[in-house]
């Protein structure tokens, strides 16, 4: 029983001092940074329709399913990677001070006929 308790109040040491070191006027919270991570790792695959969907309009279908589909696996690798770094870092300041997005958009969802941000 011990063993199990243990773990739990390391974490809870760890996330309570950074919890309340946030600003009460930034926008992002670590609650919101760590929602943004798993949010970005289950929604990544969907930057292959992204980037295939926006090529072609552009380009044309053949262009489309070509270099859109290694444009949206390169967004998808990006997406998880920073949804990723998100989830591990969410307690702390790190990399982004306000704890805001590492990616624009922040969600696939948004501005997705938008133009890629990389």
């Amino acid at each position: 029983m011990k063993l199990k308790t243990i773990p739990i109040l390391a974490l809870i040491l760890l996330i309570a001092p950074a919890a309340h070191a946030q600003d009460a006027d930034s926008g992002y919270t670590w609650q919101n940074k760590i929602g943004r991570g798993f949010v970005n790792i289950f929604t990544c695959p969907l930057e292959i329709i992204r980037g295939i969907d926006l090529t072609s309009k552009s380009e044309g279908p053949q262009v489309g399913w070509t270099i859109g589909l290694l444009k949206g696996v390169g967004g998808t690798v990006l997406r998880v990677g920073t949804g990723v770094i998100d989830i591990f870092t969410f307690p702390f300041n790190f990399p982004n001070p306000e704890k805001g997005p590492l990616m624009e958009p922040e969600y696939i969802w948004q501005e997705w006929d938008g133009p890629y941000h990389w």
